[in-house]
């Protein structure tokens, strides 16, 4: 058995990359249907095991700090439909360990939550928006909010929140063309990033994949020619993600391609469920359920050396490009 002491500033696993950040999902629940993503009900819909209570994820959190956790991102499902977010957050914040406490959101209740997320100890948010077309954004998440979303990231920006970065997937014939374009402008006003995520054949999109599917290697090619430039330097808040900047525009733009540019040798993340199940890889082939040890504080040693057990599992990469996406049927459980 490892000793925890060995970890207590660097956590690694066995191909040594450092593991400083923790993607925690709070709920398999989502307010949107996205087509790609969650199209159909499922049992999880009904958190039949009930998601992590907020002493289950204090217990993880003093855990996971002394062993080099620096970084949290709180995910779902929809983090935002959990009404003890924001004491969720103040707790994570209160820890002390944490250099960054992200969410990731759909955006839908960002305009009413943004001041609070801020003052309880928010400072990044990731907010999924695929298509600025109204009435396309309504085809493929089954609800009208756009015009919400748009104004959860004024009142976020208002706030003070300074690092949001908007998340769309590529697709055709949801954000081709002119859908760029209106990317474009977003970030032409706002000081923001908006990221461009090559679409991920998993087993919940599979009969789509090929219809849907947009290389964003021709998008590069065109934004090149216009003049944005790829920044060689790169910072540790841009994650996988290939940045663009253009001296005319206020924000950035950023490109996360699992296909074209696999990103695994600089993985830092581990990942833990809704219900507290440990995940090495996001397309790994198994989970660990941690959750009997997160019920006591005085469990706290034993539930550092199962994580740590854990770490050697985590394999080298994906394998995505051979159609294997792990156990991922889809992102709503696990959180991207």
């Amino acid at each position: 058995m490892r000793r925890i002491s060995e970890y207590m500033s660097q956590l690694c696993d066995s191909y040594k990359r450092r593991l400083n950040y923790l993607r925690l999902s709070l709920t398999d629940r989502c307010n949107l249907r996205c087509s790609y993503c969650r199209p159909f009900e499922t049992a999880s819909d009904n958190e039949m095991a009930g998601p992590l209570t907020p002493r289950e994820i204090e217990n993880l959190a003093r855990a996971l700090g002394p062993l080099g956790i620096c970084k949290i991102r709180l995910t779902g499902g929809e983090p935002t439909l959990r009404r003890d977010l924001l004491d969720i957050v103040a707790t994570l914040n209160s820890a002390g360990h944490f250099e960054k406490i992200a969410l990731s959101t759909n955006g839908v209740l960002l305009k009413d939550l943004a001041f609070g997320l801020k003052m309880a100890g928010i400072n990044a948010i990731n907010i999924s928006v695929d298509t600025l077309d109204r009435e396309k954004f309504a085809n493929i998440t089954g609800y009208d909010k756009l015009m919400d979303i748009l104004h959860g990231i004024e009142v976020a920006l208002t706030a003070g929140i300074t690092s949001i970065k908007v998340n769309a997937v590529l697709m055709n014939g949801i954000n081709d063309g002119d859908g760029i374009n209106q990317f474009l402008q977003m970030v032409k006003v706002w000081p923001i990033s908006v990221r461009f995520i090559e679409l991920m054949k998993l087993g919940v999109n599979e009969s789509s994949f090929a219809e849907r599917y947009l290389s964003p290697l021709s998008i590069i090619e065109r934004l090149e020619l216009d003049g944005w430039v790829a920044q060689n330097h790169r910072l540790s808040t841009d994650g996988p993600a290939q940045i663009f900047r253009h001296h005319d525009f206020r924000g950035s733009v950023g490109f996360i391609l699992p296909y074209s540019r696999k990103f695994c040798g600089e993985c830092n993340r581990i990942r833990v469920d809704s219900r507290g199940r440990l995940r090495t890889c996001l397309f790994g082939k198994n989970d660990y359920s941690l959750r009997d040890l997160l019920q006591k504080e005085e469990m706290r040693s034993h539930l550092q050396d199962k994580i740590l057990s854990l770490l050697d599992l985590k394999p080298k990469e994906h394998h995505l490009e051979m159609g294997d996406a792990g156990k991922v049927d889809g992102l709503v459980s696990i959180g991207g």
